[in-house]
């Protein structure tokens, strides 16, 4: 019979107040469920003195690393792996958010279904989110908006969870740049890894003050930008604008030349020129941007061109909106209208593509 073994990540910074209670609580359900484990703290030096409490414990599977030249929740998680005995490594808050109670729910999954992550998500049918709902809703929309860009979120309803267990055998930690707080934004976007989620119950904090503030939100930002060099997906993003751009010719030239040449009014010759733009972009994509996204097959093709036509309705009618509006309200030219109603509707498009017609 194999033995269970696992090793338990808790970064930490001025947690004085969770700490021992959480590692107590990890103990006993460790204890239950696994032959071997070990509870690995990471601290960046606390002002608090967080490590000082956790070293009150005297325990030697406890282990406690004080980080005095460097600082960030990401390189934390990374040093917690890196220092891990076990392959299988457990990374969670020392808050109480993330509960205990999970950890060998998470461990089973890993082990019955022969992935290199399992994590606990906060946004699955089943999960419950107890506290402030406002960051449920922008945790959300940032969700929907980073996996618009990196196909290997695809599928993946919470890529920026901090409670996961992984197979430490089964990842590349060299090129991790631990930008900010969000490890496993960073890991599933440059590993193609087999992942699967469980719900899990998000508590609250018990003592202490969460660490979003301003600073993370543009390490967060930053994070973003540097993925999308690191993974070349800006290179797709890069070849998508030159395909809109030559897009935005046709559609001028079309509303042009319907417009003045074949009396059509404004309002309709953009309709027509927007669909025929739409189509102009659409066979440009297919083999210029998403190439390596798209399913072969003459059926597959027909209903991507459906969708495209279907996800970009939305960007039409935000196009149409604005140039009505430019034009008929603020007296600006029709043809400067349509170039700002083609820069709003671009905006959708990009993400809807992404999202609704290949990935």
């Amino acid at each position: 019979m194999n033995k269970k073994s696992i090793s338990i990540v808790l970064p930490t910074y001025n947690e004085r107040k969770n700490i021992k209670k959480i590692i107590i609580e990890i103990i006993k359900i460790c204890e239950k469920n696994f032959d071997f484990f070990e509870i690995i703290v990471v601290d960046d030096n606390s002002p608090d003195k967080t490590y000082e409490e956790a070293r009150k414990i005297k325990d030697n599977r406890i282990k406690v690393f004080v980080r005095k030249g460097e600082r960030g929740l990401a390189s934390a998680i990374k040093f917690g792996i890196e220092n891990a005995k076990y392959k299988y490594v457990c990374v969670m808050d020392a808050d109480f958010q993330h509960p205990p109670k999970f950890i060998p729910i998470l461990y089973n999954k890993l082990i019955e279904n022969d992935v290199d992550i399992v994590i606990a998500s906060r946004f699955l049918r089943e999960s419950k989110i107890y506290g402030f709902k406002i960051r449920k809703f922008f945790s959300k929309i940032a969700i929907y908006f980073i996996s618009s860009f990196f196909p290997n979120l695809k599928n993946i309803s919470d890529p920026l969870s901090g409670f996961f267990i992984l197979n430490k055998e089964k990842i590349d930690l060299k090129n991790i740049r631990c930008i900010g707080f969000k490890f496993l934004f960073e890991l599933l976007s440059k590993q193609k890894l087999k992942v699967i989620e469980v719900p899990f119950e998000f508590e609250k904090r018990r003592y202490g003050k969460s660490k979003m503030n301003l600073k993370e939100i543009i390490n967060f930002i930053k994070l973003f930008f540097v993925l999308l060099i690191d993974t070349k997906e800006y290179k797709r993003l890069l070849k998508f604008s030159l395909v809109g751009i030559s897009g935005i010719f046709i559609n001028e030239f079309f509303l042009f030349l319907l417009t003045e040449y074949f009396n059509i009014f404004y309002v309709y010759s953009a309709i027509a020129s927007f669909e025929i733009s739409i189509l102009w972009n659409f066979l440009l994509s297919e083999f210029l941007v998403f190439s390596d996204l798209r399913k072969k097959g003459l059926k597959n093709f027909f209903i991507r061109m459906i969708k495209t036509n279907l996800v970009r309705g939305v960007g039409i009618i935000v196009g149409l909106v604005t140039l009505i509006i430019l034009t008929e309200i603020f007296k600006i030219h029709y043809l400067i209208s349509n170039l700002f109603g083609i820069f709003a509707a671009s905006i959708f498009n990009y993400i809807l593509t992404m999202r609704k017609v290949y990935i």
